[in-house]
């Protein structure tokens, strides 16, 4: 009997959890620029990098879990995507990145970071 009202226990809570398909990564330090990488469970991104004078840039692609580090490799332009909350995208295509995990979140060797640091901490966003 105790066995039987396990599994209906677990197949019910199984039922009632939404299932995480994605995870959000925003940049930590970000006064004048702003970064946000999308992740989903198939091993595709999209990156959205905003400057402080309205320019977005935009890639997408697939990436790799290789230890503490994680490999993106940004594909062609989505030219289906032409804007992002009314400001025109310019694309960023084919070369790769690499993230280096640090605790619950990443960290980017980009030279975009306007903190004076080399590297642009990356924190998760609080799931959907």
């Amino acid at each position: 009997m105790k066995r039987s009202l396990l599994i209906i226990s677990l197949s019910l809570i199984s039922f009632t959890t939404k299932a995480q398909d994605s995870n959000t990564y925003i940049q930590n330090d970000a006064a004048m620029f702003s970064n946000r990488y999308i992740f989903n469970s198939d091993g595709t991104f999209k990156h959205f990098f905003i400057t402080d004078d309205g320019q977005v840039w935009y890639g997408r692609g697939n990436y790799f879990n290789k230890g503490k580090y994680r490999t993106l490799y940004f594909k062609d332009a989505d030219t289906t995507m032409n804007e992002y909350n009314g400001w025109r995208i310019h694309y960023e295509t084919n070369f790769q990145r690499v993230l280096v995990k640090k605790g619950y979140g990443f960290k980017s060797f980009e030279k975009n970071s306007n903190t004076g640091k080399p590297g642009v901490r990356l924190k998760k966003t609080a799931p959907n």
